[in-house]
């Protein structure tokens, strides 16, 4: 089956007065076409932070991804990444 999802060694740092905060270091993932994938774990273990990777609206630090065929940064909005309406994802902070 296909990989509509790869991340290779992905991370992603904030700068912050005291250096840099790093809150996702080298995450690897790969979800082939039909699988279910459930993202689960403690507040500020970067959760949000790889979804908001794969999305496209956090640029990572390091690594790359490829989500449908688009490279690191994922489908942006306006371009042509073609994502089938089977996909979806949801958020749920649990309050």
């Amino acid at each position: 089956m296909k990989n509509i999802l790869d991340l290779s060694l992905l991370g992603k740092s904030f700068p912050t007065p005291k250096g840099n905060l790093r809150v996702v270091h080298d995450f690897n993932l790969k979800i082939k076409t039909g699988e279910f994938v459930s993202l689960i774990g403690h507040s500020g273990c970067g959760k949000s932070t790889v979804l908001s990777m794969v999305a496209g609206l956090e640029q990572p630090t390091t690594g790359g991804s490829h989500f449908f065929g688009a490279g690191s940064g994922g489908c942006r909005p306006r371009s042509r990444c073609r994502v089938p309406s089977s996909l979806s994802a949801a958020m749920d902070d649990g309050f």
